[in-house]
């Protein structure tokens, strides 16, 4: 190939040379003697002929090189076409170029899955790239691309932070608060990177954040319920403790005995009671799936009456029954659902007053059942209502009346066991007036 290129370097500058000298002797034939050809002709011919020989040997150097250096795993140097090598050459880059555009989707779309925040930013702090979670995090909707990171991030420590890893090159990490009105908790870690990704003459940072919010709210929640368990279980056990102590101390009479043993009876059913119902809580919880029957609805509400009705007669509260069609029928977990009728009913009963009434209406409106559960009680202030189905939420007494009995854990049982059945419940309440609880299950439960 080195020999082709140098014959066809010589055979282009003969054929300019030649081309050149005909033109001249054409143009001056009367002028030019013999002696020129000698003069002109044959040193010319020697240039080109050094001429070509220099210019393919310093070419050829080139092509070389390369050859050599960038696509020696394309095409063999040893029997090179160079036509064929630069068609090799160009489907080669152009396979690369394409696996790159393909490879920048593939990370493109896998950092929009993640659901941590990817912000890269370099030195002078400017945003060169944000997944889609970062976006969301801020609730920025608007293009993040070359805005600063002071006008992205408005937490003072997450930026003093960041100005630190400038400075240090060491990474940094910790937790900061965002939008004070509604709060959200994000961790946060910033490192330099080693490598450039995004641009090659300016140092590149990487900042992640993670959503820590729903972690913050279970953990309140936790530290709630323990609060409360302990809360709920601390009278009833120092009651317990102190009477069984002046049992065991002083002597009493029979009278006064047998009214401490029964102090001591109830609160420990009341213990027995929370107990009984955080368990029930805990394996609504866990229940995975849910073995369903269908039943007439009439026979498992005479049966959750018949359940509190000496409780009612205590009261002289009336219970009222109204079922349409008397064969309407449920497809469920019977046992959940008694739980759910009697908590409803014992409630009303609890929180109305003497000589009132409760009553059950059951109905089918289009294809779904319809129960409520109504009373004439003290009513639910407005206020209140949301927070209800919430564990051991208590109403004011001033509100309530007498809130010595049950767990208050009651409707909050209720709401998993709707959950349970892809149903809902709902209160409508008004103080002084009563409350009416509504219980609805979709079609899918028919």
């Amino acid at each position: 190939m080195k020999h082709k290129l140098i014959l066809y370097t010589f055979l282009s500058s003969l054929a300019t040379f030649l081309a050149t000298y005909l033109l001249v002797f054409a143009t001056h034939y009367d002028k030019i003697q013999f002696s020129f050809f000698y003069t002109f002709f044959l040193p010319g011919l020697l240039i080109c002929c050094i001429f070509s020989i220099l210019f393919a040997l310093s070419y050829w150097q080139i092509v070389e090189r390369f050859f050599t250096t960038h696509v020696r795993s394309i095409t063999s140097f040893e029997r090179i076409d160079l036509i064929e090598s630069w068609k090799k050459i160009i489907d080669h880059y152009e396979g690369t170029i394409h696996h790159l555009k393909m490879t920048n989707q593939f990370t493109l779309s896998l950092m929009n899955q993640l659901t941590e925040g990817v912000l890269i930013f370099n030195q002078e702090r400017k945003i060169v790239f944000t997944n889609q979670a970062f976006e969301k995090m801020l609730n920025d909707p608007v293009l993040l691309l070359e805005k600063h990171t002071w006008e992205v991030l408005t937490s003072y420590r997450l930026n003093e932070q960041i100005d630190q890893v400038i400075d240090t090159q060491q990474p940094a990490e910790g937790e900061f608060e965002l939008h004070p009105e509604t709060p959200k908790y994000l961790f946060y870690k910033v490192l330099p990177l080693s490598n450039f990704i995004i641009q090659k003459d300016k140092a590149e940072y990487l900042l992640i954040l993670q959503d820590l919010t729903h972690l913050r709210k279970l953990e309140k929640v936790r530290t709630e319920f323990v609060s409360n368990v302990s809360h709920e279980l601390k009278s009833p056990i120092a009651a317990i403790m102190g009477f069984s102590e002046t049992l065991t101390t002083e002597s009493l009479s029979p009278e006064k005995q047998t009214k401490y043993l029964k102090i001591i009876e109830k609160n420990a059913q009341k213990m027995s009671t929370i107990i009984q119902d955080l368990l029930i809580l805990s394996r609504l919880e866990n229940v995975h799936q849910l073995s369903k029957e269908s039943f007439v609805l009439k026979d498992l509400l005479e049966e959750a009456i018949n359940i509190c009705r000496s409780e009612a007669q205590q009261k002289e509260i009336q219970l009222i029954l109204n079922i349409d069609p008397q064969t309407l029928q449920l497809k469920g977990n019977p046992s959940l659902l008694l739980q759910v009728f009697r908590n409803l009913i014992e409630n009303a009963i609890r929180y109305s007053p003497s000589q009132t009434k409760v009553e059950m209406i059951a109905q089918k409106i289009s294809h779904t059942i319809h129960i409520q559960i109504q009373d004439q009680g003290y009513g639910i202030p407005a206020h209140e209502k949301e927070r209800i189905f919430e564990r051991f939420y208590r109403l004011d007494k001033s509100h309530s009346g007498d809130l010595s009995s049950g767990s208050g854990l009651g409707l909050s049982i209720v709401k998993h066991i709707m959950l349970l059945h892809q149903g809902s419940v709902s209160v409508d309440s008004k103080p002084g007036v009563g409350s009416t609880f509504h219980l609805q299950f979709p079609s899918s439960e028919l």
